[in-house]
Formats: structure tokens, C-alpha cells, sequence
């Protein structure tokens, strides 16, 4: 017996069997809830304390000043309807989009940051609970 050609025929299988469950579509629905929830949870500090917002927005230097009260104010809210739209299945794919849009910026922020030397404080805010104080 060929012992390879029975390992790749389990894997195989077992590969089949992930797909199938990650295409699933409760699990489909469950991962848009809990992405849904993590986005609202997220905005209702943003909107409660758009102050405080502004400044974490202004200590990564690069939009201009005029637009960060803009951003501090509009953005919450579009993470928040964004984040409803994923839990109530309404506009569930430009949801989606504006979801990964915004953390394709939330990282390129990040990652032009770390570039350019510049030393924020790292605090992923969410409903006033801090769960990081490092220093980047």
C-alpha cells in the first residue's frame, strides 16, 4: 500500500471538509455578527468622545489639521452603519467594503507611521477600555 497517496487523499479530504465548513453559511453569518459587533463596538467611544478621537487621529500626522474634526466626527458614523449593515444583512457587501477599506488605512496608517519614526501611543480605545498603552 502507498502510504503517500492515502495521507494526500486525507488531506484532501480534510481540506474539503474546512471549505465546506468555512463557506458554510452560519458560519458565514456568525463571522458578519461578530465583525458587525466589534465595528459598532467600536465606534460608540469614537462618537461619545469625538475629542479624544481627533487627538489619536492628529498624533499620526498625516492629514492635514483642518480635516482631522471632520474625520474624528464622520468616521465613527461610518463605522457604525457600516457595522449595523453586516449585522442586519442591508447592504451587506458595500459593508463589507467600507469595513476592509477602513482597515486597509487604519494599517497603511500604521505602517507609514512606523516608518517615519514618529512615536504614538498605541491604544486601540473601544468603549473606554485600553487595551494596549505600549509605545510604538
Amino acid at each position: 500500500m502507498d502510504r503517500s497517496r492515502l495521507s494526500d487523499k486525507g488531506g484532501a479530504i480534510g481540506m474539503d471538509k474546512a471549505r465546506e465548513l468555512i463557506q458554510h453559511p452560519f458560519t458565514l453569518l456568525v463571522c458578519r455578527w461578530i465583525l458587525g459587533i466589534v465595528f459598532i463596538y467600536a465606534s460608540v467611544y469614537k462618537i461619545e468622545m469625538p475629542l479624544q478621537f481627533a487627538k489619536s487621529i492628529y498624533n499620526y500626522q498625516l492629514i492635514p489639521d483642518f480635516a482631522i474634526n471632520a474625520m474624528a466626527i464622520f468616521l465613527p458614523w461610518i463605522e457604525l452603519f457600516a457595522g449595523i449593515g453586516l449585522i442586519a444583512g442591508f447592504f451587506t457587501p458595500g459593508s463589507i467594503r467600507i469595513i476592509g477599506g477602513l482597515l486597509l488605512i487604519f494599517m497603511a496608517a500604521i505602517i507609514i507611521t512606523l516608518l517615519r519614526g514618529i512615536d504614538i501611543e498605541s491604544r486601540a480605545c473601544v468603549a473606554g477600555f485600553i487595551f494596549s498603552g505600549r509605545q510604538i
